[in-house]
């Protein structure tokens, strides 16, 4: 009768993450092929780097396939730094490498960008974000963003600064709600953290403002047609596209109608199905994130 062979499990995997308090501080993990035995298994750790420590020895538990290595230390660094973790197991070595950054400081760059991109914002758009980006993560101690805002008229704080960023946190949103501008406005949104200022420029173009419609189409029994009429609270300096829908079938506009620039208006298209009861329907014009419903049109027999 044969003899029994018990093979222990082997290393299947050595990982680093960031941890909370990056760059300070990340997270090593070390998992096994199956469940430890009885009495555990020992992992021998290594560094190649003196920027983080590790424990010489990691004990696998019993019925466990390892986990997240207590112990790590990591040393701040004064440029990137590449360290590679290795994990042996039953002579069998395994590794994992990360790149250590050292923390944001007043000689680094910053910037601030739209959320969603390049391009105008329009009257009464509300919650435009923009993002505030650090080259390197915030240090232990946080940072405050400060930020103005070139025309306060034009624009507000959905949410008043100050802005902070937290320990290894590398990037932050903020949004502005926009005023109803009758003219296009040409302004800056201004960040400054720690001394270092970055700006990004913006066009604020005139918003949606009303609708000229028929009130009332006699559909007979061939469908009708008109002409539509969207106005802005201003004219534009630069052609401006604006979304349209119908809030129901019977009635058909374009996808959309651009606004010369130069011009505050443009007319559009409207057609109807012949219908055989009075029936509501009204047009969704859409600018940005902003939009305006019209009032009813009777669509009648």
């Amino acid at each position: 009768m044969g003899k029994a062979i018990t093979v222990d499990p082997g290393i299947s995997e050595v990982a680093i993450d960031p941890g909370i308090g990056y760059p300070d501080q990340i997270e090593l993990e070390v998992l096994t092929t199956g469940t430890a035995p009885v009495g555990g298994l020992p992992v021998t750790l290594s560094s190649s780097s003196p920027a983080v420590t590790v424990p010489a020895t990691y004990v696998v538990t019993a019925a466990s396939v390892g986990g997240q290595i207590p112990g790590v230390v990591v040393h701040q660094v004064s440029k990137n730094t590449r360290v590679t973790i290795s994990a042996t197991l039953g002579g069998v070595t395994e590794s994992a490498s990360y790149v250590l950054v050292p923390p944001w400081n007043n000689r680094d760059s910053l910037t601030v960008y739209p959320e969603n991109g390049p391009g105008p914002l329009y009257g009464l758009e509300n919650y435009i974000g923009y993002y505030i980006a650090l080259s390197n993560p915030a240090p232990a101690s946080g940072l405050t963003a400060d930020v103005a805002l070139g025309d306060p008229s034009a624009l507000q704080f959905s949410t008043p600064p100050p802005i902070t960023l937290a320990p290894g946190q590398e990037s932050e949103v903020f949004e502005v709600d926009v005023a109803n501008v009758t003219a296009p406005v040409h302004t800056t949104i201004s960040v400054t953290v720690d001394g270092v200022t970055a700006k990004t420029p913006m066009t604020i173009e005139p918003g949606l403002a009303s609708f000229t419609l028929p009130a009332t189409l006699s559909t007979g029994t061939t469908g009708a047609t008109a002409t539509g009429t969207i106005t802005l609270a201003g004219p534009v300096d630069t052609a401006t596209t604006v979304d349209l829908q119908s809030t129901w079938g019977i009635l058909t506009v374009p996808l959309s109608v651009t606004v010369p620039a130069g011009k505050s208006s443009a007319t559009f298209p409207i057609s109807v199905v012949p219908v055989t009861t009075d029936s509501l329907v009204s047009i969704v014009a859409t600018l940005g994130t902003s939009s305006l419903q019209s009032a009813n049109i009777d669509a009648t027999p």
